[in-house]
């Protein structure tokens, strides 16, 4: 903790500087919650993407044990990635034929779409920090002012590749990222289920009273052959009226 005697003894450029690492740190903290919260959410999506590709084999019982479940599953799994993977892939591909025809174009095979004089940076703020003036607060060296500014948010016609290309790779990159991710959650929701859908357990069994929590219960008569039913006797279309013979009776003349 922070002595308030020296805290008090601190110049204002020093308060101020200290406030503004405990704000960053917060800003930190939230955008790292922020991401985790995401990654939760997404993973429970794509994870449901593997109950529905399974639930018909599993609630018909075409599929019955732990093992044939795992390969069906992975084979699912294996099809919903490549679904998904051939779009940012292409999204990105794109980005690298951008840059094809600007270096054909140009004949600068070196050109990097990140730079800020005539790249994806010239969009964006960009100081150096790199000779940025530093003071020492309680024995750490940190940043005490602003650094200069090397670039101001422009547009620059040179850079029409880049402002094209980077983008590409930006949401093929992070795309892909998501689908990887998504594989990976349904590996785990496959093991879950397995466990699950499978489970025999006696946990809560006794041999006199059966499951004690309404669980699955026993026939006592699984496993018994029984006698199928006699098939019904077709019936006489002519009932005995004439002593029992069967036939109908004759008008007599």
């Amino acid at each position: 903790m922070i002595n308030p005697v020296l805290f008090i003894k601190l110049s204002e450029g020093d308060k101020r500087l200290i406030f503004v690492i405990f704000l960053a740190l917060l800003i930190i903290l939230i955008i790292v919650g922020a991401i985790g919260y995401l990654i939760t959410k997404v993973m429970k999506y794509q994870a449901s993407k593997l109950e529905t590709a399974v639930y018909d084999v599993v609630v018909t019982k075409v599929i019955t044990d732990e093992k044939a479940f795992k390969k069906y599953a992975w084979k699912k799994n294996v099809q919903i990635l490549l679904r998904q993977t051939w779009k940012p892939i292409a999204v990105i591909a794109f980005g690298f034929i951008i840059l094809l025809i600007r270096a054909i174009i140009y004949n600068n095979w070196g050109y990097n779409p990140w730079n800020y004089t005539d790249g994806f940076g010239s969009l964006f703020w960009v100081w150096d920090w790199e000779n940025a003036p530093t003071a020492t607060v309680f024995g750490i060296t940190v940043i005490s002012e602003w650094p200069r500014a090397l670039n101001e948010p422009r547009l620059v016609g040179d850079a029409w590749a880049a402002y094209i290309s980077v983008p590409c790779f930006l949401v093929g990159g992070i795309w892909y990222i998501l689908v990887v991710q998504g594989f990976f959650a349904r590996l785990l929701k496959t093991k879950s289920l397995a466990h699950s859908v499978f489970k025999k357990s006696l946990e809560s069994y006794n041999q006199a009273r059966g499951f004690t929590d309404g669980g699955p219960q026993i026939n006592p008569n699984a496993g018994q052959q029984t006698q199928p039913a006699p098939a019904p006797q077709p019936s006489n279309p002519f009932p005995p009226s004439d002593g029992g013979n069967g036939f109908p009776p004759t008008n007599p003349m």
